[in-house]
Order: C-alpha cells, then sequence, then structure tokens
C-alpha cells in the first residue's frame, strides 16, 4: 500500500473515533450501529439469494441471535428492526409452517 493511502485510511479512522467520542457516544455502540447499518442495508439478503433453501432455513435462527444482539446495542433501529422481522417471517413460513404441512401431509 502506498504510504499516503495509509496516512489517509489512519485520517479517516482518526476523525471517525474522534466524531464518536466527541458526539459522547461509546465507541462500542457506534461500532454496533455501523454494523448494523451493514446487515440491514437495502437489497436482497444472501439467505434470500440461496438457491439451498434447506441451507437458508438452518441458517436463519444463528442470523436472528446476531441481530437480537446488535439490537440490545441499538434499540432504535430501524432497518435492524425490519431485518429481524423478515427473519422471524421466514423462519415461521419456510421452517415452521413447512414442516408442519409436511406432517400434515403424512398424517
Amino acid at each position: 500500500m502506498k504510504r499516503e493511502t495509509v496516512k489517509r485510511i489512519a485520517a479517516v479512522l482518526m476523525l471517525t473515533l474522534i466524531t464518536a467520542a466527541a458526539s459522547s457516544c461509546s465507541i462500542r455502540k457506534f461500532v454496533v450501529g455501523q454494523v448494523a447499518d451493514a446487515v440491514s442495508s437495502s437489497g436482497p439478503s444472501p439467505l434470500e439469494s440461496n438457491k439451498d433453501v434447506d441451507l437458508a432455513v438452518e441458517s436463519i435462527p444463528a442470523f436472528l441471535v446476531f441481530f437480537e444482539g446488535l439490537l440490545e446495542e441499538v434499540p432504535k433501529h430501524r432497518g435492524l428492526l425490519t431485518q429481524l422481522a423478515q427473519g422471524y417471517t421466514s423462519y415461521t413460513y419456510l421452517g415452521v409452517q413447512q414442516s408442519l404441512d409436511r406432517a400434515k401431509d403424512s398424517d
């Protein structure tokens, strides 16, 4: 990496940390907010675009636990709340409802 690039990255990181400290926000909360923004960005999630439905369904609980952990730090994060609502809805339909339908068909 060029020296100029490293200096720019360091300057941006320092400015970010100073901004977070000046706004009386803990660094942890700031970082969690940034992660929450990243995971709740618009567009299809990796689970939605996965062609292996069984793998996606098995992965949903791990994502929900992760998102719930983030939500404890930033409880009013709208994008995270939306992702959780979509995740629980998807898991209910794809995981629970499909299992119930298969069980009903076998009776």
